[in-house]
């Protein structure tokens, strides 16, 4: 399982990706965000590291439209709200799809909202997102790609406070992982370490 899990920049990302050509890119947690500036930098950054890009909104799509997956070098999941995210992951089917795929080598990107869905559960994340944007969730249990909850933005000073609460409220029922935006989480053969992943523009 190779996963990139970071929160806002993508300086380690060519590292990471070696010699892959073409990213499918899913925006779909910045959907509902008023601001959808970091998206648009993903995008950017994405076309000068040279990839070539497959977009694809999974928001009201079906299995049917998945094929994209089998055909990339990595998935990019943007972020935005993690619960809106995982609501249109589990009513389009790409949770499973993405699953298999990742578990059959193709390589994970996750950023912010996109990072978040790959550990256990987002129930520690509700101190700092809003859960009303995932109304029809009957569960919060995530992807888990990793064991550890990520959250993402430390670096600012209200998210600080904020992982501070989640780890009293939460801590002991999950491993919580703090991420500034100038680092991400790597995850490999070698196992997982944080690397520093300055933001690309």
């Amino acid at each position: 399982m190779r996963l990139f899990l970071g929160s806002l920049g993508l300086g380690a990302l060519r590292e990471f990706l070696g010699g892959a050509r073409e990213v499918l890119y899913v925006p779909t947690a910045a959907n509902p965000m008023a601001d959808k500036s970091s998206a648009e930098e993903s995008r950017k950054a994405l076309a000068a590291l040279g990839y070539r890009v497959v977009e694809l909104d999974i928001e009201g799509i079906d299995k049917s439209e998945l094929s994209p997956l089998a055909s990339v070098d990595a998935v990019f999941v943007e972020g935005g709200s993690p619960f809106f995210l995982l609501q249109a992951m589990r009513e389009s089917g790409f949770d499973e799809a993405v699953t298999e795929a990742v578990q059959n080598g193709l390589a994970y990107v996750g950023m912010s909202a996109g990072a978040v869905v790959a550990g256990p559960d987002l129930e520690p994340l509700a101190a700092t997102s809003n859960t009303a944007l995932g109304p029809r969730l009957r569960s919060t249990q995530a992807l888990g790609f990793v064991d550890a909850v990520v959250f993402p933005h430390h670096n600012s000073p209200d998210r600080a406070v904020e992982f501070e609460e989640a780890r009293a409220r939460y801590g002991s029922r999950f491993e919580l992982v703090p991420l500034a935006d100038t680092e991400a989480m790597i995850v490999d053969d070698d196992g997982a370490r944080l690397v520093p992943s300055e933001l690309q523009g």
